[in-house]
């Protein structure tokens, strides 16, 4: 059987869906503030109600799979992935890039349930354009809520 996950976010330092993208730049990241536009994705996009604003249905690889914005999260809104076929590749929600300043390290977290495993990752930027993919958390299967939560030390070059 082919995992399906429904999952909806946590308002941590940067509650995160599947994959959160932040940007490093020149604004200044308070402690305890959820960075992510929407985080929490209980808004819809204007005019396009089943689609969370800010966030992104995306897959790369040779994936059949559907996404769906839902009222099944965990004390609200949610996103879900159900992904019915996969031969290499990955399908996640994506969230906007965000700018992030001179932060040295991220809490992220997330809500998960789901009968798969699921991971918490976080795209690092630099200033210069480099790019590097970290790793938070592995969560799942879950039958019941539970939080997923990691600490991504930052690169010096954000």
């Amino acid at each position: 059987m082919v995992p399906k996950q429904l999952r909806r976010t946590d308002t941590l330092l940067a509650g995160l869906g599947l994959l959160a993208l932040l940007l490093a730049l020149s604004t200044t990241l308070r402690a305890g503030e959820n960075v992510l536009l929407n985080g929490a994705v209980e808004e819809a996009t204007q005019g396009q109600p089943h689609e969370p604003r800010f966030w992104t249905a995306d897959a790369w690889g040779t994936v059949e799979a559907e996404f769906d914005y839902i009222k099944d999260g965990e004390s609200g809104w949610g996103l879900r992935v159900e992904v019915t076929s996969v031969d290499g590749g990955d399908a996640k929600w994506i969230s906007d890039y965000v700018e992030i300043g001179d932060a040295y390290a991220l809490l992220v977290g997330d809500s998960y349930r789901g009968d798969g495993e699921s991971s918490l990752l976080v795209q690092a930027i630099g200033k210069e354009g480099e790019s590097l993919w970290l790793s938070a958390s592995v969560v799942g299967p879950a039958d019941q809520w539970g939080e997923a939560r990691g600490l991504v030390q930052l690169p010096e070059w954000t």
